[in-house]
């Protein structure tokens, strides 16, 4: 099981003046420097939380649809991702190995939870037969809190901040010492109450 980015977001969570300002720093000469410590935070904060800050598509990617004998049920279950605004399709190899989507008219989404997202077949349908090979059902979801920064929850717009800030003061690897700790429990206390992970 496994998540890629398909389409990344086309803004970032704050933007490079917020850094600036964050992080005392004048000028422009390190604006582009600034946008990748920006990028990078962001996607080390999705990656620990399981969240999607800024509308993307991302895919699942499954050996198999869910059995009736599972203990989840025969419902899908999208939970390494949130919050989820909407799925997209849903590709499967057949047992031939030609790809095929899914009729949506086959299934229903609960999209409502923030943490977790939900797909179940609707009364009298079946999840399709795949080809028994790695990677053989694909989920395309829309993910993120919106598609503009301001969607996005404040706390988590400061942790991008905190961390984009530190690795500007620290490009090179840090000893652990009080600076490094009070970053480390500062982010640890912003992104606690988000981890869906």
């Amino acid at each position: 099981m496994g998540l890629v980015v398909e389409t990344p977001p086309e803004v970032e969570p704050v933007t490079v003046d917020e850094l600036k300002v964050h992080a005392r720093i004048d000028g422009n000469h390190e604006d582009a420097r600034l946008l990748h410590l920006i990028a990078s935070a962001r996607a080390y904060i999705e990656r620990v939380t399981g969240l999607a800050m800024i509308e993307q598509t991302r895919v699942l990617v499954l050996d198999r649809f869910p059995r009736e004998d599972d203990p989840c049920g025969s419902v899908l279950r999208v939970d390494y991702v949130a919050p989820v605004s909407a799925v997209e399709s849903i590709k499967y190899d057949d047992e031939a190995g030609v790809e095929q989507t899914m009729d949506d008219s086959l299934y229903v989404t609960d999209l409502r939870g923030e943490r977790l997202a939900r797909i179940g077949l609707v009364p009298g349908a079946a999840w399709p037969a795949t080809r028994e090979t790695l990677g053989a059902v694909r989920v395309t979801v829309t993910a993120g809190y919106g598609e503009s920064p301001e969607d996005v929850e404040p706390d988590l717009r400061q942790a991008v901040l905190l961390l984009a800030g530190h690795w500007y003061r620290n490009p090179e690897a840090v000893v652990t010492g009080t600076i490094a700790t009070d970053v480390h429990h500062s982010l640890s206390a912003m992104l606690d109450a988000h981890r869906i992970l």
